[in-house]
């Protein structure tokens, strides 16, 4: 008979399976039902709205996920409190920006800057209410929740697809991802309600905790935005160095080989990291070296995996969608698959810089990588023209795996 514990390890990982399929197969239907430009247009709306998260909530939760593994949790309804109004704040402020912003730029048109900024506010609550379930230590809720944002919604969408023609548009795909986002943050809601019903003390929010935050996870914002803007900025400069329907294909085998980084972000770091972190505050470098050594062999064997899988697997997708386009460009996706590894290895040294609060070093890590992305990038396109952003991005994640591994060894933090 299978034990309770391992009824919920066996419904977490079936859930996170089925959350990466529905990307997956999101991304076949994408690509077989609309055409190369529309594809292209999506995906640089779904990475925007993306790198928009990390400007939304400014990183905060680097600080608070941390200050909260440190106390008692009856402490968590008061520093939750903060962070609440802390988020109102950053809504206020930000999102006007952003919305004149994409209305300057003309970078989409009027109805998707609205769906632009309705989509940001619920998939960052949607985020925030996850991250704060794995740090109460309910991981198979956090994989509910992830299913809610990112799995169940796609198959709905793609019948929807299939039995209406009509329906084959960006539009269908934004209001079925805007209900998933919802029901997910009506269901965080409702598992953290014992937080939010907790009888917190009458006091002052604590604004010089807030501000104190702000200043910690500023360093880390600034190296989160340099690096994770690769993973946009590269989609605009494939655009503009080789066409938009090149685009779609870059969109295409990137959203492929991202798939395995999701994976890991949901089913290695977010359960992983909370060890590293919390081994390194006990100050006993065994307990850090083990957790360590248990990120690294859990990142190796599920890259390897996963890269081996979508080797293997990316030519039978490639003939089911009968696009000879995108077969045409088959070696665009080992480019960015190569990355897409070498930037998953990188995370292993981030996590152990993260956990020994060398927030500067990963800041200086992450903008030199950023540097030879763009030198890369214009010193390769006249040469490379479509291979030229992922052959550039491959040599930036390189260059910041090599970097942040070295630096770990320089403080005394490798395995």
């Amino acid at each position: 008979m299978f034990s309770v514990a391992r009824l919920s390890r066996v419904a977490n990982v079936s859930l996170r399976g089925l959350t990466l399929v529905s990307k997956f197969v999101l991304l076949l239907a994408l690509a077989k039902y609309m055409t190369l430009v529309e594809v292209g247009q999506y995906g640089v709306l779904a990475a925007t709205i993306g790198y928009a998260l990390f400007i939304l909530g400014l990183d905060f939760y680097t600080y608070s996920t941390r200050e909260m593994l440190n106390v008692d949790r009856t402490l968590w309804p008061a520093m939750l409190r903060n962070q609440a109004v802390f988020y109102v704040a950053c809504y206020a402020t930000m999102l006007p920006v952003f919305y004149v912003a994409l209305e300057w730029s003309d970078a989409f048109s009027d109805r998707l800057v609205v769906w632009f900024i309705v989509l940001v506010i619920l998939e960052h609550l949607a985020q925030e209410l996850s991250r704060l379930l794995v740090a109460m230590s309910l991981p198979v809720s956090a994989t509910v929740l992830g299913f809610l944002r990112g799995g169940i919604w796609v198959f709905a969408c793609i019948a929807v697809m299939i039995a209406v023609p009509a329906l084959r548009c960006i539009e269908t795909v934004l209001v079925a991802w805007a209900c998933g986002s919802l029901c997910a943050v009506a269901f965080g809601l409702a598992s953290i309600r014992g937080l939010l019903v907790s009888d917190v003390p009458r006091s002052r929010i604590d604004w010089r905790w807030i501000w104190r935050g702000v200043k910690i996870c500023t360093p880390l914002l600034i190296a989160t935005l340099s690096i994770r803007g690769l993973s946009v900025f590269d989609r605009y400069l494939q655009g503009f160095v080789a066409g938009r329907e090149a685009l779609g294909v870059y969109i295409f085998y990137a959203s492929v080989a991202n798939a395995i980084q999701a994976f890991l972000d949901a089913a290695v770091f977010s359960f992983q990291y909370p060890r590293v972190v919390k081994a390194a505050q006990s100050k006993d470098r065994s307990d850090l070296g083990a957790a360590v050594r248990q990120l690294t062999r859990a990142t190796v064997f599920t890259v390897i995996a996963l890269s081996l899988v979508a080797s293997i697997g990316i030519k039978p997708v490639l003939d089911l969608l009968h696009r000879p386009i995108y077969a045409e460009h088959l070696g665009m996706f080992f480019w960015i698959l190569a990355g897409v590894v070498l930037f998953s290895m990188s995370m292993i040294p981030h996590y152990v810089l993260y956990a020994i609060r060398r927030d500067r070093a990963i800041l200086a890590a992450n903008l030199s990588s950023v540097a030879v992305f763009v030198v890369a990038a214009f010193a390769l396109a006249p040469h490379l023209q479509t291979l030229a952003i992922p052959v550039a991005l491959t040599v930036a994640y390189g260059t910041m795996f090599a970097s942040k591994l070295a630096l770990c060894r320089s403080f005394g933090a490798s395995r």
